[in-house]
């Protein structure tokens, strides 16, 4: 029996669908504390219509050799992560490829002043605004963008990002924060979850200040102050 590409991605969707259920009973009954935590509040985002599901790169339709999957960031590993930062009314925060808004959504728990997110997908960026509504999160927009073409860095202290894009677009992401900062000479700190970049982002002139380790994948934490090379 030969599938459609369509068909073919409909299978393969349900079966890893299927396994991240059985895994998310696995955390929500059996897991550590920590696990718990996380599944509890997945549940309750999706109680209240927040959908914060996985998406396949081959469902966004994006390119694979520059997007990644979508996955969820935000909840208790990301709190626990900015319990340790200082962060004040006068910071400003943007969410580069922030996918349905769940970093943004545990983002507005903490005193920021503006909290944006750019998005390359259409699906996503509806998905998302939506979410931010039903939690009425609104200090801060989605915009449709491609992260590689984004230059409106100004008005930020704090960037976040899960990995969102492959190397070809973190270089050009990183040329634009460097034009920013040479327009507005400021601090700014970079929340990296699963660094698969790092050498780029120091090679870029960040300087790595903090990890954590207590979420799968992990964090690092990066700052400059000023202009970077």
């Amino acid at each position: 029996m030969h599938y459609s590409r369509g068909k073919t991605i409909r299978v393969r969707t349900l079966v890893a669908n299927t396994g991240r259920i059985v895994r998310f009973l696995g955390r929500f009954f059996a897991g550590t504390s920590f696990q718990k935590k996380d599944a509890r509040f997945q549940l309750r985002m999706k109680c209240r219509g927040v959908d914060l599901s996985f998406n396949s790169v081959e469902e966004l339709g994006l390119n694979p050799l520059l997007a990644s999957p979508h996955g969820n960031s935000g909840g208790p590993a990301l709190d626990v992560m900015l319990n340790c930062l200082t962060i004040t009314p006068s910071d400003s925060i943007l969410d580069l490829g922030c996918g349905k808004g769940g970093a943004m959504i545990t983002l507005a728990g903490w005193p920021f002043a503006r909290i944006d997110g750019i998005e390359l997908s259409p699906k996503m960026v509806k998905i998302g605004q939506r979410n931010l509504r039903r939690l009425g999160c609104a200090r801060g927009t989605i915009k449709l963008c491609d992260a590689a073409e984004f230059t409106d860095y100004d008005p930020y202290t704090f960037l976040y990002t899960f990995h969102a894009f492959n190397a070809p677009v973190t270089i050009r992401v990183l040329k634009n924060i460097q034009a920013s900062l040479e327009r507005l000479p400021r601090k700014l700190t970079l929340i990296y979850k699963n660094p698969v970049d790092h050498d780029l982002v120091v090679g870029a002139g960040f300087r790595q200040t903090l990890e954590f380790t207590h979420a799968v994948p992990r964090y690092r934490i990066y700052e400059t102050n000023g202009r970077i090379a």
